[in-house]
């Protein structure tokens, strides 16, 4: 299993009420807005790095990843509507994170960067953008 289906295993799984897209900005831009909302968009990575296991040889692979949770808003929203959605998708995250890193998938993310999403994509939508170092422990 690779980092990017073990991601998407999770989403389904624990977040069913979110519709889950994995692409390129591009393409994930023309999804949102097509799709049933609230969504999470696993964005293509961006790089990363491997490492081998000096004693078992074992190669490990890290991968620099951005994951979106999205919801709707209303054009024009008001700072306390996006705010609201703001928050809701923030806390998604925040349940991502304590799943991922019970799932003995990877190795703990225990710190990670978010930017807030508003008006960064053709649709109209508010949320989080995580940015992630998930490094698989074996299972991946």
């Amino acid at each position: 299993m690779t980092i990017d289906q073990a991601i998407k295993g999770i989403c389904e799984e624990y977040f069913p009420q979110f519709t889950y897209i994995f692409d390129d900005w591009w393409d994930v831009d023309q999804a949102v807005s097509r799709a049933k909302l609230p969504a999470i968009a696993h964005i293509l990575p961006i790089g990363g790095s491997m490492r081998v296991h000096e004693r078992t040889g074992r190669i490990y692979d890290h991968e620099y990843v951005s994951i979106a949770f999205v919801d709707k808003v209303v054009r024009d929203a008001s700072g306390e509507d996006q705010r609201e959605v703001f928050e809701r998708m923030k806390e998604t995250a925040k349940e991502f994170i304590r799943i991922a890193n019970a799932s003995g998938h990877f190795s703990a993310v225990l710190a990670w960067n978010y930017d807030v999403i508003y008006n960064k994509l053709a649709s109209i939508v508010t949320g989080v953008m995580l940015t992630l170092e998930i490094e698989d422990n074996g299972s991946c």
